[in-house]
């Protein structure tokens, strides 16, 4: 017997849910990427050919079909694509330009027709932004490499020619000539100068260690180093000094030839900050995005736990997460932690209509980085009421997206200090807001699994209490596909495989050829109908059947 009953709610709801993970896959790939895209690109060694084919192997990877797609990266000389590409009716291109407004063209596209829902756009809104993130930061990448490039070149050059050049006498370490630049770069005029030695612009060495380095020219063992040499201002300035021994007015001198490299020495210090930065929130995002109760959508308490973990790691006074309400009218404070105190707070609430200029520059923009809150416009209204009472100076709000809407924010916050928010630590936020924005999906996804669980639970319950069962017939793969409480009528353990034959066992011998006879007559388009017996062990037990046939366009059941 068979029965039927309205399930379109719960196929809407699993449908949104399988939507919904799928959504979800989507963006956990392009987020990989986007680590990859960027971790790649950090090594400014690797050659430029190799770096855009890796490139382009992880924007093939994060796609839907990736095995349909095709790609290609333009810029000058460099023509890099993939082994077949070619150029079809189902392509996407964007363009960037470098700092040199050279062009650089990104194309993606599919080989053949790709399959496609209707009306559902060739390419997504995410992937199209996917896309536009990898020809920015390529774009930035091939600026930086030839700003290094160029740099590189004029260190050459500057290694060739004589910065500031003086002799210096080895038996009491004065100076007995020198160039303008040698006193001018430390502030001194050429007969303040004229005074010195070794000893009062050396910021590194002791008079022990200048005797030793004088004696070690001599005997071959140095030719050059990088020290510190302090200015009349009490300045230190970075040099790399080279040495050789000269022959002047009869007399062994050493001559040294020094270059400041205090910008160099302060890029390598910023490249190192920037590559720990990267790695420690490459570290924290891991951490993060296995966190229990992200996992299992529960968001009060994952928003503690992060709130604090990054306000203590990263040195941010004010960590904070903010959700909005179902019509966007009001934001409410979900976890707010200060490193001051170590107290978590959640009892704020904030009405958007007080705020609309500084919601919307967040929601259009994604970000909000205000180095200098008090007197960003993107700020404003924040000034007299939140910020100033909390001696707020710099802030970072990034928007909490899920299903491609806004749903709230992470707020970093800096007091009582000026901070300029770097691009890696803009990147960062962004990404902790993409967490958040997933353990809502979590929680979205949880709480349908558990109706249908519920709707499961009350339909089983239903059958059993009725003592009534459902089943299904796959003509062509010969396959029963029965309830429970089927499975208990027949007297068969849960989850015993069941075709034809096997049902056809289960009916008392008598019976067979009338209930053959019935499904030959619904074949036929007769509604099927039937009361028969089935043996259960040593059990004979009267069922009564209803199916109803489902035909294709073919007409075949």
């Amino acid at each position: 017997m068979a029965i039927i009953r309205d399930i379109t709610d719960l196929r809407r709801a699993e449908e949104q849910l399988n939507r919904e993970r799928y959504l979800l896959a989507e963006r956990v790939k392009e987020q990989r990427c986007l680590y990859e895209v960027f971790r790649l690109s950090e090594d400014l060694e690797m050659p430029l050919e190799p770096l855009m084919h890796n490139v382009l192997e992880q924007l093939i990877i994060s796609q839907q079909e990736p095995e349909l797609m095709i790609a290609r990266i333009d810029w000058g000389v460099y023509n890099v694509m993939t082994p077949d590409f070619t150029i079809t009716p189902w392509m996407r291109s964007v363009d960037d330009f470098t700092n040199r407004l050279d062009p650089l063209c990104l194309q993606l596209g599919y080989r053949s027709a790709p399959p496609r829902q209707r009306d559902e756009p060739l390419f997504l809104p995410e992937k199209i932004a996917l896309m536009e993130m990898v020809i920015s930061r390529l774009s930035g990448i091939l600026s930086r490499r030839r700003a290094v490039h160029i740099l590189r070149e004029q260190e050459t050059l500057f290694g060739q020619t004589t910065d500031a050049i003086l002799l210096i006498d080895p038996s009491n370490s004065r100076f007995v000539q020198f160039n303008t630049a040698a006193h001018q770069r430390l502030g001194y005029s050429r007969k303040e100068f004229s005074q010195l030695s070794v000893a009062d612009i050396q910021a590194d060495h002791s008079v022990i260690d200048i005797e030793s380095n004088t004696q070690a020219i001599f005997d071959g063992k140095i030719s050059g180093f990088e020290t510190r040499h302090r200015a009349k201002d009490g300045q230190i300035q970075d040099v790399e000094i080279t040495f050789r021994l000269v022959n002047h007015s009869g007399r062994t001198l050493i001559s040294a030839v020094w270059r400041d490299i205090s910008e160099q020495k302060a890029r390598e210090s910023e490249h190192l900050a920037r590559t720990a930065r990267l790695q420690l929130h490459t570290q924290l995002i891991r951490e993060i995005s296995s966190l229990d109760s992200g996992i299992n959508g529960e968001l009060e308490l994952f928003a503690q736990e992060i709130t604090e973990r990054l306000a203590q790691i990263l040195k941010i006074t004010r960590v904070s997460v903010w959700r909005f309400n179902s019509d966007l009218s009001t934001l409410h404070c979900v976890d707010l932690y200060d490193l001051n105190t170590g107290i978590h707070a959640a009892e704020i609430k904030l009405e958007t209509a007080m705020y609309r200029h500084e919601f919307d520059c967040l929601i259009r923009q994604r970000y909000v980085d205000a180095s200098d809150a008090l007197t960003d416009p993107r700020t404003a209204g924040y000034v007299e009421s939140y910020l100033k009472p909390l001696g707020i100076t710099s802030m970072l709000d990034c928007c909490i997206l899920s299903s491609n809407q806004p749903r709230g924010m992470i707020c970093f916050e800096h007091v009582g200090q000026a901070y300029r928010w770097s691009e890696d630590e803009i990147v960062f936020g962004c990404q902790v807001a993409d967490q958040l924005g997933m353990v809502l999906l979590h929680r979205e996804r949880l709480k349908v699994v558990r109706a249908l669980r519920q709707s499961e639970l009350f339909l089983n319950r239903a059958q059993a209490v009725s003592q009534t069962g459902h089943w299904r017939l796959d003509i062509a793969q010969d396959q029963l596909l029965w309830s429970d409480e089927t499975y208990r009528i027949f007297g068969l353990p849960p989850d015993t495989p069941i075709n034809l034959k096997v049902f056809f066992n289960c009916l008392h011998p008598a019976d067979r050829a009338l209930v053959a006879e019935s499904w030959n007559r619904a074949l036929a388009g007769e509604p099927y109908r039937v009361t028969h017996r089935i043996v259960v062990g040593n059990t004979t037990r009267w069922v009564e059947e209803r199916a109803e046939l489902e035909f294709d366009a073919n007409g075949n059941a």
